[in-house]
């Protein structure tokens, strides 16, 4: 089973997902100016809607909340971001929230916007606010399992689960039939099965009103046929085919492996589920352990409230401008408010702004109230802003540090903070090992993501491991991100320029080889580097390494004469690792039988100590050891 079923079936396990949902009261919520929100222990709902209608949605969608979570604990809604839920008192109230496509807005009755520190619900107050919320909090919980879910799934089990009801004794109903969605797949019929698993977010078909309508009722078909269809024969198979075909597998392949059948198959079966009567549904006993909804508590939302909640929804939403305008009219109504001046500041980092991003984000870390992301995009901002600032004024590693450290801190499953750390510590010859544990670590956070390849790449190529480099480097070529893949080329042509500079130069021209009893050649075999006009080398062993204000030394020695080399700071040094152990180079660091190849120039002719200017020092592999360490060799 790959790994993407294997996440989905962490939530669709068994075989479907339940979602909760209960009687909605008919009719349109009634509006009021006044911005009213009810927290609960899961959701903040928010509205310019009637408190009694609030309190509706809050206290169903709790229910619904604690259903999931006790029949599927593995989802996590528990932990992580929050989720707020915005309703809107009528569609022109929502127009300007609205997903767009082609420069103008959907005419849909709701959606999701993920965020990294809260989730987002928007609904519009009608008839069918509470379906819909239950349609867009099911998009919560696959996000958390697996955003890049495709978007049949997404809207299929959304459309599926939206009808969820309980019942008068206490069961669950699933599946109940959504007649426009019968009705309209039979007077249009199908779309080929191609088609439909091809559709994403910016496809005409998911976005244009006489064509999404379509995708969302085929999508509803596909997984209520795989769901329930033929009592359920397909029902464990469901998440291991969208698995298939996020992993990249074809059509026909995901069809043969997760569903035994062929697309030609599959379709002419859904043809004629579409073509039924009647369709099955499931009645399943409540678990125990739902609680009625306590705690819930009501507040007047100040207006700078309201509108760093709907500016954090632009600024998640990517519409910057609008979001701005928001977010500026919330500090226009209260200057000190530590969420609006970290929104605006995450929005101006967005755009480059460095210096204005700085200010808005030091005023939000100066609340105790700070989240980790708003200490995340502090260091980010002064880790951008350091090649830019005077001399002398940039941001120490220190002070960044913290800031990532107390990210960390506050929220340590996110991945984010782990691989920024582990980009700073890169560029740290001495902390090496550190960045390679935190880098590791955000790929156990979140093993796909590409930056967080490209940045043990960095730290590889700094431990001079340019093999290893290099491998991962050709595979980022191919990232899904145009960044990502220039970097990775830009990167690898370096590693091949370091790779040429050594190559045909073998242990030997260093002054090494094998210890005594080793007779096959290490692998990879180590090509240690040309020497350039006025640089000598010498192989020996590297005691310590001494910093002060008069610059770094390395001290060692060559048989019976000591090394003595100085450099005035650290990255003046090359160090190069022909070795598997993963060696740092740091002030103050002493060392045992560690074997080194002293590149210099310059210094004094004495037989007692070898002087001069550091240039590089390369580490060979375990198993040599320096020749004639009384030699030395010189390029003219």
């Amino acid at each position: 089973m790959t790994k993407t079923a294997s996440r989905l079936l962490c939530i669709f396990g068994c075989a479907f997902l339940w979602a909760a949902g209960v009687d909605a009261r008919q009719g349109n919520l009634t509006p009021q100016l006044a911005w009213i929100g009810i927290r609960t222990p899961h959701f903040w709902v928010i509205g310019s809607v009637s408190t009694d209608d609030l309190l509706i949605v809050a206290s169903r969608l709790e229910r619904f909340h604690q259903t999931l979570s006790l029949l599927f604990p593995r989802i996590g809604l528990d932990a992580g971001a929050s989720t707020t839920v915005v309703v809107f008192p009528s569609h022109e109230a929502y127009e300007p929230f609205k997903p767009s496509y082609n420069g103008a807005a959907t005419s849909v009755r709701g959606h999701f916007v993920a965020g990294p520190v809260a989730n987002y619900i928007l609904l519009t107050a009608d008839a069918e606010t509470l379906r819909v919320a239950y349609h867009e909090y099911v998009h919560v919980a696959i996000h958390r399992v697996l955003a890049s879910a495709p978007a049949w799934f997404h809207e299929g089990l959304a459309e599926f689960y939206s009808t969820f009801e309980m019942t008068f004794d206490d069961r669950v109903r699933l599946g109940s039939v959504l007649p426009e969605h019968v009705l309209l797949v039979r007077e249009r019929g199908l779309m080929p099965l191609a088609t439909l698993i091809a559709v994403d977010r910016d496809s005409a078909l998911y976005n244009e009103d006489d064509k999404s309508s379509v995708f969302y009722a085929q999508s509803w078909l596909l997984v209520h046929y795989l769901l329930l269809g033929q009592h359920g024969k397909f029902a464990g198979q469901l998440a291991p085919f969208a698995g298939q075909l996020v992993d990249g597998a074809s059509l026909q392949d995901a069809c043969a492996r997760a569903l035994n059948t062929t697309p030609e198959r599959l379709e002419e079966e859904l043809r004629l589920y579409a073509s039924e009567n009647s369709y099955l549904r499931r009645l399943v006993p409540l678990p125990t352990g739902l609680t009625p909804l306590s705690g819930a508590s009501s507040s007047v939302l100040s207006v700078a409230e309201v509108h760093t909640t709907l500016g954090d929804i632009l600024l998640n939403m990517s519409r910057h401008d609008a979001a701005e305008a928001e977010l500026k009219a919330a500090l226009a109504t209260d200057g000190q408010s530590p969420s609006a001046h970290a929104s605006l500041g995450q929005l101006l980092m967005a755009q480059g702004r460095n210096d204005e991003a700085r200010a808005h984000l030091e005023r939000a870390i100066a609340s105790p109230a700070a989240t980790w992301l708003t200490y995340f995009s502090y260091a980010t901002v002064l880790m951008g802003s350091r090649s830019q600032a005077p001399v002398g004024q940039a941001a120490t590693t220190a002070v960044i540090e913290r800031a990532l450290r107390r990210a960390i801190e506050l929220n340590p499953a996110a991945a984010a903070p782990f691989g920024q750390l582990a980009a700073l510590l890169s560029q740290d010859r001495g902390r090496l090992n550190e960045a390679r544990q935190l880098v590791q670590q955000a790929l156990v956070l979140a093993d796909t993501d590409e930056r967080f390849r490209l940045i043990d790449a960095v730290i590889r190529i700094n431990s001079s491991e340019y093999v290893k480099a290099r491998g991962q480097l050709a595979r980022l070529t191919k990232a899904r991100d145009s960044d990502i893949r220039k970097e990775a080329v830009d990167l690898l042509a370096e590693v091949d320029r370091r790779l040429a500079e050594t190559a045909g130069r073998t242990a030997e021209d260093a002054g090494l080889s094998l210890r005594d009893g080793i007779s096959v050649q290490p692998e990879p075999f180590p090509l240690f580097r040309r020497l350039q006009p006025g640089e000598q080398r010498t192989a020996g062993w590297l005691t310590a390494v001494q910093c002060s204000e008069k610059g770094v030394a390395f001290l060692g020695r060559a048989g019976s004469r000591a090394m003595r080399l100085r450099a005035w700071r650290m990255t003046d040094v090359a160090f190069v690792n022909h070795s598997d152990a993963h060696l740092s180079v740091g002030c103050g660091q002493k060392f045992v039988n560690t074997v080194a190849v002293f590149i210099y120039s310059g210094g004094a002719e004495r037989p007692d100590v070898v002087t001069g200017t550091a240039i590089a020092l390369e580490f060979p592999p375990a198993d040599y050891v320096p020749t004639d360490v009384s030699s030395r060799q010189r390029q003219p």
